[in-house]
């Protein structure tokens, strides 16, 4: 009892500037190694962990308004070319509370023939928020796998409500010619597709 009296000043003291800035850079790893793990591109993360300038572009303020949305508004689209800031947007709003996955969608592809592809997919089915990124770039398979492995996904976090961020290259045309009536149908129904300004303008 004695011990523990004295020990009391050392353990309601303020904490040292050198222990404040341990601590800290333990809890910015922690938190690289937690948005690494949800597969978040690393040259993103310490823009949106702000370590790092993130500049406000038409993508990341979609993405700030797409965290507010009701779940009746759960699929949203961010259409444009390079250097618009699409997957660093999304890579923000995955970042945004725990329970969430940022998937490239040539993963997606390369996943459909993997032994581990059940319970890959039903990871991605499931997590609260979804980031599928650069949907498009994904090779297609002549026996249709890939398309249909796509839309089974989407199809699945619809019917769910579980919200979605998709980035693609594609014009809304474009998108629609590829992915088929019903994936776009399930977008105009509960989501938006936002085309970008440098997109609109070429």
């Amino acid at each position: 009892m004695k011990r523990m009296l004295e020990r009391l000043p050392e353990l309601f003291r303020e904490p040292t500037a050198e222990e404040v800035a341990a601590r800290e850079d333990l809890e910015k790893r922690q938190r690289v190694l937690d948005l690494s793990q949800r597969g978040i591109p690393e040259k993103d993360v310490a823009r949106v962990l702000g370590i790092e300038p993130l500049e406000a572009r038409t993508a990341l303020l979609s993405a700030r308004a797409f965290l507010s949305y009701p779940p009746s508004r759960r699929i949203l689209v961010l259409s444009g070319m390079g250097g618009e800031g699409k997957t660093t947007a999304a890579a923000w709003w995955a970042a945004q509370g725990a329970y969430s996955r940022f998937a490239p969608a040539p993963e997606i592809a390369r996943m459909e023939y993997s032994p581990e592809r059940t319970s890959y997919m039903h990871a991605l089915e499931t997590v609260l928020r979804l980031v599928v990124d650069d949907l498009g770039s994904e090779a297609l398979d002549r026996e249709g796998r890939v398309l249909a492995a796509v839309d089974a996904l989407i199809n699945a976090r619809y019917a769910g409500m579980r919200k979605t961020l998709i980035t693609t290259n594609l014009t809304r045309d474009g998108f629609r010619e590829r992915y088929g009536v019903r994936i776009w149908r399930r977008i105009e129904e509960v989501g938006g597709f936002v085309e970008l300004a440098r997109f609109l303008q070429s």
